[in-house]
């Protein structure tokens, strides 16, 4: 296995130089995806720990999660990772100080980051893959190589788990969920649309597949990628720098990433002051498949950063037409998962819908 993390990630050494039980202090998106990375490299926790149970969960990822003043553990048997948002490391800390927990790790987004990249540079390495070309070649699809792009690596990082690794048929490393589930395929033949297309490394599993894929991407900064990808699959991926939305026209998206999370909506007037914004153009599904005269639409994908509620209210002459298979992500707004389920059948009743992961798939039989 590449070393390098042994060498260079701070919050590597100071783990496994310690013999104390493990605790994750933080059970969120950034916790459970730091537990599954040191699951690889074999650093087992004992449980996570949280300031308050939130719908009472009391096991995630196979781990039972403790409330802090319930902890089965005395103060000198264990050390905390703190696995939570950086602007509440000190808050956290002062708190176990109080109760006489001295043993603690700051984890940053940077420590994962370094160690979750020698993970896939090792996951590649043991399938015989090469790692320093522009492209990687993935049991037959071809997809940028985000490893050697300071630009894309952050994106590249946290979208192999769901989109690279089940490439191989391994799903160990699921965040948000895989795009293919259940009813919920792609075939040869299919004509996909890739809503927040990125870095296009779903477009990429849809042509090796097969299908002709309409890649949107509204944001300047990562359409090159996209144009670098199209020439890998000229016959097949098609780019539409616009944003899918319930009018044409144009509107804001607010920067909050200079390679994604960005967005034409927002949940806090706090997260809009902070974010720089730039003017997008905007169409609708059944306009843009009407002015294009598409003759059917198998498949729509949209991870859009909380538009893809408008993007349903403007595809419902699409849902009724063709019946597209479904697969989108249901976590940027709290009701996403009953709002979208709600605009699906209202178009079409015939869907089937499942709730997994943060996705929602829905097919017509």
């Amino acid at each position: 296995m590449n070393s390098s993390y042994r060498e260079n990630n701070n919050a590597y050494r100071k783990i496994t130089s310690t013999d104390k039980k493990l605790v994750l202090y933080g059970a969120g998106s950034f916790g459970t995806s730091f537990k599954k990375i040191i699951d690889k490299f074999g650093i087992k926790a004992e449980c996570f720990c949280v300031t308050t149970l939130k719908d009472n969960k009391r096991e995630i990822e196979g781990l039972k999660v403790y409330e802090l003043d319930s902890l089965p553990f005395k103060a000198d048997e264990c050390c905390f990772l703190l696995s939570l948002n950086e602007s509440m490391h000190k808050a956290i800390t002062e708190e176990l100080e109080k109760r006489n927990f001295k043993n603690h790790i700051a984890v940053t987004q940077a420590d994962m980051d370094l160690l979750l990249e020698d993970w896939i540079q090792y996951f590649f390495q043991s399938k015989g893959i090469d790692t320093s070309c522009e492209y990687i070649d993935c049991n037959g699809c071809k997809i940028v190589n985000g490893l050697i792009k300071k630009e894309i690596k952050q994106s590249f990082l946290y979208e192999a788990g769901d989109l690279i690794f089940p490439i191989f048929g391994d799903y160990s490393l699921l965040s948000e969920g895989p795009y293919e589930y259940s009813g919920v395929t792609l075939d040869s033949g299919d004509t996909v649309i890739d809503l927040g297309a990125n870095i296009g490394l779903f477009s990429s599993v849809a042509a090796s597949k097969g299908c002709k894929i309409y890649a949107f991407e509204p944001f300047p900064q990562v359409i090159n990628y996209l144009c670098d990808l199209s020439q890998v699959y000229p016959e097949q991926i098609t780019i539409v720098p616009e944003g899918a939305s319930d009018c044409a026209g144009s509107t804001n998206m607010f920067i909050f990433n200079e390679n994604t999370s960005n967005s034409i909506v927002f949940s806090s007037k706090s997260e809009v002051s902070a974010a720089k914004t730039i003017t997008i153009p905007t169409t609708t599904i059944d306009q843009f498949i009407n002015d294009n005269k598409i003759e059917k639409i198998d498949f729509i994908k949209a991870d859009i950063e909380g538009s893809e509620r408008l993007m349903l209210k403007g595809a419902v002459e699409t849902l009724k037409k063709f019946a597209p298979k479904l697969s989108l992500c249901t976590y940027h707004v709290k009701d996403d998962p009953l709002i979208m389920e709600e605009l699906i059948l209202k178009a079409n009743p015939s869907y089937r819908i499942e709730h997994k992961w943060k996705k929602l798939y829905a097919y017509v039989p």
